[in-house]
């Protein structure tokens, strides 16, 4: 059988944070994701831990939740998970940038 390597689980993890950060960016402007000016974030830091190996034929679902934010941070906590278990976990800082970026 053959597993997803680290960096694609490290990098859908990221991708998923992101956005995530990014949806509650505009919510907490009290506007609809994607309306008006553009809201960006980056990473400022992902740290993931694997747990179990994934496997590369199976689906994976993706749990992301904010753990804390502020006007130019949000801490963010993310499950990959597979096969019913946790395969990876992560703590990302999403970090707000000029929306012009």
């Amino acid at each position: 059988m053959q597993y997803l390597n680290g960096g694609i689980i490290a990098t859908v993890i990221d991708c998923h944070t992101i956005c995530t950060a990014i949806a509650d960016g505009y919510l907490q402007a009290g506007r609809p994701v994607g309306s008006g000016g553009k809201i960006w974030y980056a990473t400022g830091k992902l740290e993931v831990n694997y747990q179990a190996p994934a496997a590369i034929d199976k689906p994976v679902t993706l749990e992301a939740r904010i753990v804390e934010r502020s006007e130019k941070k949000t801490l963010l906590h993310c499950d990959l998970i597979s096969g019913g278990r946790v395969c990876a976990s992560a703590e990302v800082v999403a970090v707000r940038v000029p929306d012009n970026w």
